[in-house]
């Protein structure tokens, strides 16, 4: 089947249009629906609906990597089951099984934070190896992965990142190489600082500025993310 292609993240994740060769789960009236571009909770509506599988959905994110990674070197690894879990997601929901607030959402970390039986490498080629280092594979899911798992988000990937998350502007110094987001033509968020004088930043922007689009796009986006994240007496007050 050929899903979804666009363009992402992170996203940066951040896409092109859709189709259907096998008629499995959406319609006439969804074939040129972009699915890599929907916001959390039209993900969510649409395939609580049925007429998109979260399959579908978790492919089409794939198919959007495949196509713009060669220019963006956004990830440093990709996850392996991204697809089965998506798979199995579908089968509970068919059950009719309760699914936690971000079943099927797919979603990126950056290469700072751990998830168990992953590597973790900072961007530094000490931490990995493929360049030489050694591999550090944590054996639990940081706190903030284990809350998004726990309310059914799927992990896609890990991204590219300066060593150690030590300066915001490029991922030069990663051992995996810098990213391709030029911030001049993509016009993320420094684009808009690009004038003041003398600001001078480097050509290529780490996909971690764009986290602020995320953030900023919709309110009922920002709190459906963070609500499992942030438990506790003021997040239930703040995203009620």
């Amino acid at each position: 089947m050929n899903k979804s292609v666009i363009a992402t993240m992170l996203a940066a994740a951040v896409i092109t249009g859709c189709g259907n060769d096998d008629k499995s789960s959406i319609d006439k009236e969804e074939v040129s629906l972009d699915l890599s571009s929907l916001t959390i909770d039209e993900a969510k509506e649409i395939m609580t609906s049925g007429k998109v599988t979260t399959a579908d959905l978790m492919s089409a994110h794939y198919d959007r990597i495949e196509q713009y990674e060669p220019k963006y070197n956004a990830f440093i690894s990709l996850s392996e089951t991204a697809l089965s879990e998506a798979e199995d997601i579908d089968q509970r929901r068919k059950k009719g099984d309760e699914l936690g607030v971000l079943a099927g959402i797919p979603i990126v970390l950056k290469d700072s934070i751990d998830q168990k039986g992953v590597p973790t490498t900072a961007g530094w080629s000490g931490f990995s190896s493929k360049a030489g280092g050694i591999d550090l594979i944590p054996e639990k899911d940081a706190p903030l992965v284990k809350r998004l798992r726990d309310a059914g988000a799927i992990i896609v990937g890990k991204t590219n990142l300066p060593v150690f998350a030590a300066s915001g502007d490029n991922a030069n110094n990663s051992f995996n190489g810098p990213t391709g987001y030029d911030i001049f033509s993509d016009k993320g968020p420094l684009f808009y600082f690009s004038n003041i004088k003398d600001f001078q930043p480097n050509e290529y922007a780490s996909p971690d500025l764009e986290a602020f689009n995320t953030l900023r796009s919709n309110y009922l986006e920002m709190a459906l993310l963070h609500k499992p994240i942030c438990k506790g007496f003021f997040s239930d007050i703040i995203f009620k």
